[in-house]
């Protein structure tokens, strides 16, 4: 029999639990997690960041994590599409200072540290 697969991905006997994004639900109570630096997927070739949630029993034993990927890229294409003029941008970026998501230079920009622009230190 094949092993477990998601996405045509193998996974079973692959451990995550060294990810940013199983680290900090395992250690934090109940918290949204975003991954802290967002790299481009392994496996896709995709650039990614994953929301993350703790899961725990009855009694509030640790049990594990659900973490769903979000492609960057797909909010970049939102945004893109929401900008009413060309001199219009929309940028989401983490509270570590990453950009996760930008139009226009998706590209360009995707995991930039922005931590020293205005524009972070305005909005942190």
């Amino acid at each position: 029999m094949p092993p477990p697969v998601s996405r045509d991905i193998a996974v079973k006997g692959i451990n995550y639990a060294d990810r940013d994004y199983f680290q900090g639900p395992a250690k934090t109570w109940k918290t949204n997690y975003l991954l802290e630096n967002p790299p481009e997927a392994e496996i896709s070739n995709s650039q990614l960041f994953f929301l993350s949630r703790r899961v725990e029993n009855a009694q509030g034993k640790f049990l594990g994590v659900i973490v769903a990927p979000v492609d960057a890229g797909r909010l970049a294409e939102t945004f893109e599409n929401s900008r009413l003029s060309d001199d219009v941008t929309i940028t989401l970026f983490h509270t570590n200072g990453h950009i996760v998501a930008r139009a226009p230079l998706f590209d360009k920009t995707f995991n930039r540290d922005i931590r020293d622009s205005n524009i972070y230190k305005a909005f942190r």
